[in-house]
């Protein structure tokens, strides 16, 4: 990965975390419920930040593909963005999914 495309992608991590100290800051958990909404308003922004992440990497991966050319390195470097870009998701989505069964069981 490219030096600048590794900064832009850490300075949106590090904008990111600083958009959920706000979101934090300011949460008085008084009771059960307070204390899961917050895990939830937490794991909404985290499920999206996944999401967005991949669909830049798979965006990435299809360029290294276009610029590949004839070079099976490179060829073999896209396919393997797809591939964590794919993992990504499925974790995600596992992530969300596992979330909603644990509080739906709760209930």
């Amino acid at each position: 990965m490219s030096t600048t495309l590794r900064r832009i992608l850490t300075a949106g991590a590090g904008t990111l975390g600083g958009a959920l100290v706000p979101l934090l800051a300011h949460a008085e958990i008084t009771t059960y419920a307070d204390l899961i909404r917050i895990i939830e308003r937490v794991q909404a922004w985290l499920f999206w930040l996944l999401m967005s992440l991949a669909v830049i990497f798979i965006l990435v991966a299809g360029y290294l593909f276009l610029q590949a050319g004839s070079s099976p390195e490179n060829l073999k470097k896209a396919k393997n963005q797809v591939i964590y870009a794919i993992v990504a998701v499925a974790v995600a989505v596992l992530a969300k999914a596992t979330v909603d069964i644990v509080r739906i069981t709760l209930q």
